[in-house]
């Protein structure tokens, strides 16, 4: 038997906080019920369902939301981070006869500015669409001490022969930092003790 300062089964309890050394920290968070502080929205509503364009139209516009304008870099990834995660919970609903839209996200930081991670295109010949779901996105390139830029944009060039609909609804965003050097919260810490 390994003993490990006095502790009968130290090993075990060497492997538990290795394993549970990684820690997680959610950088940043919010359902779009209203607009986040120092946001900015062109068409995007509001609401208990999320940020949301939901109409039916016969014109062409598109719609942003993001980060500033033009987009800020204003999320804090901290120090300790080795990586970064991306949840978005969304829903999306379009079509239109001969239609020509694009709805898509971008995230980037002060020295790797926008780039796609996200693109939806309908078509004549993919005139509709009706999704929902959680996208997942790790972007290599944003490192600890970066700051974060989030963009949603939907380019309604032409609707359709007939008009469009749009229903286009971001849920909830929630960005998480992940490294093995992020400071343990006391609510994890507590979770770690419950496990001894």
């Amino acid at each position: 038997m390994v003993t490990f300062r006095g502790i009968p089964g130290g090993a075990g309890l060497i492997l538990l906080l290795a394993a549970t050394g990684f820690a997680d920290s959610v950088i940043f968070e919010t359902d779009f019920a209203e607009l986040p502080y120092n946001w900015y929205a062109s068409t995007f509503q509001f609401g208990s369902e999320g940020a949301y364009i939901d109409l039916f139209t016969y014109s062409g516009f598109d719609a942003n939301l993001s980060t500033g304008l033009p987009v800020e870099y204003i999320i804090f990834v901290p120090d300790g981070t080795d990586s970064v995660e991306v949840k978005v919970d969304y829903t999306l609903h379009a079509s239109g006869l001969n239609p020509s839209m694009e709805f898509k996200i971008m995230l980037g930081t002060q020295s790797a500015p926008l780039q796609t991670v996200w693109k939806i295109i309908l078509s004549p010949s993919n005139p509709q669409i009706n999704i929902s779901g959680t996208l997942t996105f790790s972007p290599t390139w944003v490192q600890a001490g970066d700051f974060l830029g989030v963009y949603f944009r939907a380019d309604i060039i032409y609707p359709g022969d007939d008009g469009g609909i749009i229903a286009w609804y971001i849920h909830n965003l929630e960005i998480t930092a992940y490294g093995d050097a992020l400071h343990l919260e006391q609510s994890t810490w507590g979770s770690v003790k419950t496990l001894l």
